[in-house]
């Protein structure tokens, strides 16, 4: 809603590190930490790490409408949001140190289901706290500025998790407890409207819940291309970033747990790449007018930024594929939140709306990973050129969906 005040510029930087604290505590453990674990418990065995991926996203694929309904109706002095960041972000830090002292991949998988849990209602919290404040000329803007800082947000936490590799639980714990300290501020701090007087037309219930999950495609046709799009970007951008750890080590003839250096670097390389593209793309989209254009752009540049990858012979290639990966997925994480947020059918259920678009983020990483290792035995197995090219197919694919589909917005 354009008539909605302006949002200040503390209110962002508190989101900022709201998302960068989340989804460093977050994606840390699935980018490297979770890698390190399984090689530890499973040595030789990296398709268990696509198995848990999996497991997390099918986890999440369930638990996220439920939180979504669940946080529309919260009834609290402190607001609906708030209450929900605060639960899910302690059960998550929990989780971690499961992560970390865990015997045996049952209980790992236990651990990652609970991580899941927690650290996914922590950042849904967080995205439907700018569906319920933000103007819609700033989205597109405060989007650049927050995917940005979750975009840095695994920088930060591999480099942390790589001085700490051989600290047992400590790997997986300290980057959650900093998560933790970030979040403070925006719990703290942001404001919400008192929803104990909040009236509903009907009573939360198991059957409630229930109905909501229905969803129709045919009558919310824009948001349901978007949500196409969406998956395709996200499937493919998964199936490269769940194994780069392992594929770093096998191309670079490396030990899994020597690797967090060079993820670091790598990861540092491509954030003044991210920075470009995630503040750039999302203040020109509202400055424009204009978003579905630089969803294609962004998906081309991740694209050739991948084929990239799937041929790089040495580090420097590494880095410049790095670049080209950051800004794509920089772009389009800024102006598909934009495009999300014009399109959600009903303010009122944003929560559930939130959760609906989230989805098209967590079925595909619950199922590219599955995939994966079907794609790299191809040819013997290890064929992570093959992996690579399909995942840049894939985002292009969803790039092309969105920029000729979706009519709703320009």
């Amino acid at each position: 809603m354009t008539d909605r005040p302006k949002v200040g510029a503390g209110y962002i930087a508190m989101l900022m590190l709201g998302g960068c604290g989340a989804f460093m505590a977050y994606i840390t453990v699935l980018a490297f930490s979770l890698a390190v674990r399984v090689d530890a418990l499973a040595p030789g065995r990296p398709e268990y790490l696509g198995y848990l991926a999996g497991l997390g996203g099918v986890v999440s694929l369930i638990s996220g409408p439920v939180v979504g309904v669940i946080s529309d109706r919260v009834r609290t002095r402190f607001g609906r949001r708030r209450p929900v960041l605060v639960t899910g972000a302690v059960v998550g830090t929990a989780a971690l140190a499961v992560i970390g002292l865990a015997p045996n991949l049952g209980v790992l998988a236990v651990g990652w289901v609970l991580t899941v849990l927690g650290w996914s209602a922590a950042m849904s919290s967080i995205t439907a706290l700018q569906a319920d404040k933000l103007p819609g000329n700033q989205r597109g803007t405060v989007a650049g500025f927050t995917g940005f800082a979750q975009q840095g947000a695994p920088v930060l936490g591999v480099v942390v998790a790589g001085l700490l590799a051989h600290h047992g639980v400590l790997l997986t714990l300290v980057p959650g407890l900093i998560g933790l300290v970030l979040l403070l501020p925006l719990v703290l701090f942001a404001a919400e409207t008192d929803t104990r007087s909040a009236v509903f037309d009907d009573p939360l219930s198991m059957r409630t819940i229930a109905r909501k999950y229905r969803y129709n495609p045919r009558r919310y046709p824009d948001f349901s291309w978007q949500w196409l799009g969406k998956f395709c970007f996200y499937g493919g951008l998964a199936l490269a970033t769940t194994f780069q750890t392992f594929f770093l080590a096998h191309r670079l003839e490396l030990e899994v747990v020597e690797v967090a250096h060079t993820v670091a670097w790598i990861s540092l390389t491509g954030v003044t790449a991210t920075t470009f593209g995630s503040i750039g793309a999302g203040y020109l989209s509202d400055r424009l007018g204009r978003r579905r254009v630089f969803i294609l752009v962004a998906a081309i540049v991740y694209a050739c930024g991948a084929t990239t990858y799937a041929f790089a012979p040495n580090l420097a290639v590494f880095m410049v594929a790095a670049c080209l990966c950051n800004f794509g997925i920089g772009a389009f994480a800024a102006v598909d939140q934009a495009i999300t947020l014009d399109l959600l059918p009903d303010l009122r259920e944003a929560g559930r709306f939130m959760a609906i678009a989230g989805l098209a983020h967590t079925v595909s990483r619950s199922t590219a990973p599955l995939i994966a290792p079907l794609v790299l035995a191809v040819g013997g197995g290890d064929n992570f050129t093959v992996l690579y090219l399909i995942a840049g197919s894939l985002v292009l694919l969803g790039g092309f969906v969105i920029r000729f589909r979706v009519k709703g917005v320009r």
